[in-house]
């Protein structure tokens, strides 16, 4: 066998090693900085003198303080699909509230 006909099973299986790896900590981290990312992408700096954050820094610190109570039943695969379609948002999306679908299935159905 050839050098690339063993790097595709090993691509794929390090994917789905990432993937059962991935859970609710790092999708809280991974959405907290996709969100402030896209609220300082989408907000001109008119609009971003209004905001609780000075910064994009100051808006994943003070967000990640934030505590998440709600019970999940935590789907790994969701929630990467939702950290991925928030960064890939358009800001038209964004202004207008239209959150990715795949985010309404992170904490199951």
């Amino acid at each position: 066998m050839s050098e690339s006909s063993y790097s595709r099973p090993l691509v794929a299986l390090a994917l789905l090693a990432l993937t059962a790896c991935y859970n609710e900590a790092d999708y809280e981290a991974d959405y907290t900085q996709a969100m402030c990312a896209k609220t300082f992408e989408c907000y001109d700096a008119a609009q971003q003198e209004n905001l609780l954050w000075e910064d994009e820094g100051t808006c994943i610190d003070e967000r990640d303080e934030q505590e998440t109570s709600e019970e999940c039943s935590f789907d790994s695969t969701s929630a990467q699909a939702c950290v991925q379609d928030t960064e890939a948002l358009s800001c038209q999306d964004f202004y207008a509230g239209r959150w990715p679908n795949t985010c309404e299935f992170v904490c199951g159905e």
